[in-house]
């Protein structure tokens, strides 16, 4: 039985109440990374149409992900302050002007525009759905819970290259973002009518709120990713240098103000938290980097159209929905470290035979690769979120679930910044027509190698955050 705790008091809602704020909060956790695989898939053609280099395609995923990691533990704050519907309903609302604008956007620029907004906004909801659905269902739902959020986040990456290989295939890369049009009308009407008459678990003011550290984490945020994508030059340097200042001076910062927008005790003080929050960052530091090398390579290099590279992903979407949920039930009767520990061990072993293919390899086996993959993650994700919100009482989940989305989102970034950095030292600013396929497969295995090493660090701080909850 799994001993995990944290408080939690929640009100009686009715069946009708808890399955809108249910299907909201899932809509909430699929969109965002729905979008981000579907960019993935779309990267090639939007390079083409725009006359993008390969570096500058990361650019694509990474300024939608650093938007949203610059102001995730800010939402994360505000939304223990004014009510994480409120925080909630303002991400939908932004969402949907960022996508209308995405949908004609004709040029680099304002498509990046776009995604930084739409990034912005899905950082507000990442960090406001967990706290929404612990707020209105009982604690011994925690696992299933955390079961539904891995399975609609696991859901979206996985679905994000199926829909939009097919979208982009016949409708072109705009219709991505028109088809999240009413999907995000339809979240913000479950809103209006139900999620806004959940009771508010916050303080109701914004007194003494931290402006200052909100500003400070998110420059030392952009700096740090600019800086690797900057990689090899001396520019890049700098700036993971000036950025890592700048953390420094945000860690001593939050000791001294009264409501800090991240409590340092709360990652420092707590080991499991600790633990269990790195494992997070590194875990998520597979799959946007996956989502950015594996459409160029099964496009660009192996020639396949955007729809047969969706359909590689039919396989993986299935089976992270199926174990996600399936991890959710085991989280409520077994210890959680263990087993993130052991969906991890599955991703390395697909990491590792994915160091093994080429352009001859047989779609299938790339898609069996895929399915062992994201089984891994599936496995992973459950019980490592809910360690960690089960680590902290009540009354700051909010901050916590802010801080584990910023976590995830961060590794999420630097799994696009490492090929990033990698593609500029091996290819250098090429055109995908123009990329050599030999150095291209030398860039894809250091990258999948750095992976490897980053998931197997991530299994070792799984394991260790089992230990901190025997030593208790």
């Amino acid at each position: 039985m799994n001993t995990e705790t944290g408080q939690m008091v929640n009100a009686v809602h009715s069946p009708a109440m808890l399955r809108a704020v249910l299907v909201a909060a899932i809509i909430g956790d699929f969109l965002s990374p729905f979008l981000m695989a579907s960019l993935a898939i779309s990267t090639p053609e939007i390079g083409k149409d725009l006359g993008l280099d390969i570096v500058n395609l990361g650019w694509i995923l990474s300024s939608f992900l650093l938007a949203s990691s610059a102001l995730m533990l800010t939402a994360g704050r505000l939304g223990d302050c004014i009510g994480y519907k409120r925080i909630f309903a303002v991400g939908l609302i932004f969402s949907l002007v960022g996508c209308i604008i995405a949908s004609f956007a004709s040029t680099f620029p304002v498509l990046i525009i776009a995604l930084v907004i739409i990034g912005v906004c899905s950082g507000f909801m990442w960090a406001t759905t967990i706290p929404l659905r612990l707020s209105a269902f009982p604690p011994g739902m925690r696992g299933k819970l955390m079961g539904h959020n891995s399975a609609a986040v696991y859901s979206g990456v996985a679905a994000g290259p199926v829909i939009g290989g097919v979208l982009i295939h016949y409708f072109g890369w705009h219709s991505i973002f028109l088809a999240i049009i009413p999907v995000i009308l339809f979240n913000l009407l479950l809103t209006w009518v139900y999620v806004w008459k959940l009771p508010d678990n916050c303080t109701k003011s914004l007194s003494g709120f931290d402006t200052g550290g909100s500003v400070l984490f998110a420059i030392a945020m952009i700096t740090l990713i600019y800086g690797f994508s900057m990689i090899p030059g001396m520019t890049g340097f700098l700036c993971i240098l000036g950025s890592l200042v700048l953390f420094s001076v945000f860690i001593l910062y939050e000791k001294r103000v009264n409501s800090p927008i991240f409590d340092v005790d709360l990652l420092f003080g707590n080991r499991k938290f600790m633990f269990a929050g790195t494992a997070a960052m590194l875990g998520y530091s597979i799959t946007a980097g996956m989502m950015y090398v594996m459409p160029i390579f099964i496009q660009s290099i192996m020639g396949y159209s955007p729809i047969i590279t969706g359909m590689v992903y039919v396989g993986a979407a299935l089976c992270q929905v199926i174990f996600s949920i399936i991890a959710g039930g085991l989280s409520d009767r077994i210890t959680s470290g263990h087993l993130s520990a052991a969906g991890l061990a599955i991703a390395v072993i697909s990491l590792v035979l994915f160091l093994g293919i080429d352009t001859t390899t047989s779609l299938f086996i790339i898609a069996g690769l895929l399915m062992v993959l994201y089984t891994g993650l599936a496995f992973f994700g459950t019980p490592n979120t809910y360690a960690i919100m089960g680590s902290v009482p009540m009354e700051k989940h909010g901050m916590a679930a802010g801080t584990i989305a910023t976590l995830r989102r961060f590794g999420n970034q630097l799994s696009i910044a490492i090929p990033m950095m990698i593609f500029s030292i091996i290819l250098g600013n090429v055109v995908l027509t123009d990329v050599d396929t030999q150095e291209f497969l030398v860039s894809f295995r250091i990258i999948i190698g750095i992976f490897i090493v980053l998931t197997v660090i991530g299994i070792v701080c799984s394991i260790l955050q089992e230990k901190v909850r025997d030593e208790g």
